[in-house]
């Protein structure tokens, strides 16, 4: 009994291993989320007024506002876009 429960354990902590790394491979960084959010937001975008029908259509339409915007670098960023 011992054993299987060693073995349940090994297994539980290979699995925790893994399942840590689900989402190292993402091609945003946080930073980047946020500014996106402050884009959506400053485009109409409430994220406290939108309800579970009509999330979809709020944030499509202030994406949609924010897609027609001039783009703008990032004051980090030295490069013109």
């Amino acid at each position: 009994m011992k054993s299987f429960v060693k073995a349940m354990a090994v297994a539980a902590v290979a699995v925790a291993t893994v399942l840590s790394f689900a989402q190292a491979g993402s091609s945003l960084t946080r930073d980047q989320v946020k500014q996106d959010l402050r884009q959506v937001e400053a485009a109409g975008y409430d994220p406290s007024r939108s309800g579970q029908t009509s999330y979809p259509a709020d944030i499509q339409a202030a994406e949609s506002r924010v897609s027609r915007q001039p783009r703008v670098a990032p004051e980090w960023c030295n490069t013109r876009l």
